[in-house]
């Protein structure tokens, strides 16, 4: 084992040990109902019952310990890959391996999580609240960051082609740009997109077991977070995709930019990119959309205020 892999090594046991710790954190009863206030502030809905506050409390746990087992995976296949795989640069190894499958398995493990968990367990003969009008995903984000993913994805697409059209006609060494990672990170980028889609799909087409509109409401919110950190994934690993293309076609060159300065690029895009994808889908807007969207009736306590918006045959009416 290189010298060099044991910053990264160090790196990886910290986050091990700091999942585990999440882990643990999650299952108290402290964190739980911080997790619960927080969580109703951020997406405002500020009333609830017994029922309500249960149901959402266990499935944010179910997030919670989800994402701690994610990164615990991740962490372990990233591992086995570090070991195994050729002696390249350590920020390559860390921005192009082992941070990738990291924020995937933490999204996609508790996403496969919240769909096999229903979230209100009533009785059969209780009532059901239905939708008069269906909704799609795009009802839970706005849309900025609903094509945020599929436009860097495009862009990708885009530059692989140009790579690939550079390359045949010998404008770039095509060796050197298809040994790049500008291809298999461009069908990873494609490949998500599509898985993230059909999990959206899922989602927004379960059942919900809701009795009320409030119920129902605070089913919507947790739809919407799930598909904020699935499309919070998808742009960020498509901004990446469009990072690695550029740099395969640059790589290319006849004379192609240092290594060093290659990885420095990689580095800095890569971090600054998450931080500005991380604060678009964690700001108040990323949150809340859906509640303005699809539940204008309620009031700023979190109550129906528009009796209108709710039928005495139990069905809800979404406002246009």
């Amino acid at each position: 084992m290189s010298r060099e892999l044991l910053p990264l090594l160090v790196l990886l046991g910290a986050g091990a040990v700091v999942a585990v710790v999440a882990l643990v954190v999650a299952q108290t009863r402290d964190w739980q109902t911080k997790a619960f206030l927080t969580f109703g502030n951020r997406v405002h809905l500020w009333v609830s019952d017994e029922v309500i506050t249960a149901a959402v409390t266990r499935r944010l746990r179910l997030s919670a310990s989800g994402a701690a087992i994610g990164a615990l995976v991740g962490i372990g296949v990233a591992l086995v890959i570090v070991l195994v795989s050729p002696a390249i640069q350590l920020r390559s190894l860390i921005y192009l391996v082992v941070f990738p499958i990291v924020l995937v398995s933490v999204t996609l493990i508790p996403v496969g999580l919240s769909l096999r968990d229903e979230l209100y367990r009533h009785d059969d003969d209780a009532p059901r609240v239905a939708r008069t009008i269906p909704v799609g995903v795009r009802d839970y984000l706005s849309p900025a960051r609903f094509w945020a993913a599929p436009v860097f994805g495009f862009i990708a697409v885009v530059l692989l082609i140009v790579g690939v059209a550079l390359s045949t006609t010998g404008r770039i060494e095509g060796q050197r740009f298809f040994a790049s990672p500008a291809l298999p990170w461009t069908v990873v980028v494609i490949f998500l997109l599509g898985l993230g889609w059909v999990a959206a799909t899922r989602i927004v087409g379960g059942n919900q077991t809701a009795t009320d509109g409030l119920e129902l409401a605070w089913s919507d919110a947790l739809r919407a977070d799930a598909l904020r950190n699935l499309w919070a994934l998808g742009t960020l690993v498509a901004w990446l995709a469009v990072v690695t293309s550029g740099l395969g076609i640059v790589g290319a060159l006849r004379e192609p930019i240092a290594p060093t300065w290659a990885a420095i690029i990689l580095q800095t895009s890569a971090t600054w990119g998450g931080i500005i994808v991380g604060r678009v889908f964690n700001i108040g807007g990323a949150f809340s959309y859906f509640r303005y969207r699809l539940w204008p009736s309620l009031g700023d306590v979190g109550e129906i205020i528009d009796e209108t918006a709710v039928e005495t045959d139990a069905t809800t009416e979404r406002r246009p």
